[in-house]
């Protein structure tokens, strides 16, 4: 089963960019899930070709979606896409949902989630899980700017569990998923939205 990272929010945060490098390396998850907000608006042009360029050479290579502080000519800077607003991934017979959570959250989902899939959203910067009747809502927290008196965090999806990380590595909250949706899992959104 494919070990997953989920990180969201860094905002053009550098300092938190190099540290994402450094927790790839010792994390060794098998794919890098960006949830949006990866530059800031107010940033220099330098300033965001260097953070862009450190995130171009991450491995495994990201996975991204467009958060809504991510502007469409920002993707020129990247060497992976950065502007859709929803992505799913096949996961442990489930299907992951990408979104930045302003356009798809917890409480207005995308159409197709049965139970046991997962809608993994940031945009609140606020670390949080719940499972509802239709589907398990996961938010890594904010890697760049945490709110709400919580800390820089990150999320590993491995097994039947999620766990929330500080920077450290130390784990702060987890959540048992529950088992994805007995039925014949389709391979991707399409073919939920085609049915």
């Amino acid at each position: 089963m494919e070990k997953l990272m989920a990180v969201s929010d860094i905002h053009g945060a550098y300092d938190a960019a190099e540290d994402l490098a450094q927790i790839l390396a010792a994390e060794r998850p098998d794919r890098l899930l960006l949830l949006g907000d990866v530059l800031r608006p107010a940033m220099n042009p330098v300033g965001r070709e260097d953070l862009a360029a450190l995130l171009n050479r991450l491995d495994p290579p990201p996975v991204a979606v467009r958060g809504n502080c991510d502007q469409e000519d920002w993707q020129d800077y990247f060497s992976f896409p950065i502007l859709e607003p929803l992505r799913s991934l096949p996961w442990d017979g489930r299907l992951l949902f990408l979104s930045h959570g302003h356009a798809y959250g917890e409480s207005f989902p995308p159409a197709g989630l049965r139970p046991g899939d997962v809608l993994l959203c940031g945009h609140s910067h606020v670390p949080k899980g719940a499972v509802h009747p239709g589907f398990v809502f996961l938010n890594p927290g904010s890697f760049g700017q945490p709110r709400g008196g919580s800390c820089h965090s990150y999320l590993i999806l491995e097994k039947d569990e999620a766990l929330w990380k500080d920077l450290s590595g130390r784990v702060f909250s987890r959540l048992a998923l529950p088992p994805p949706a007995a039925a014949e899992q389709p391979q991707s959104a399409t073919a939920y939205f085609h049915r």
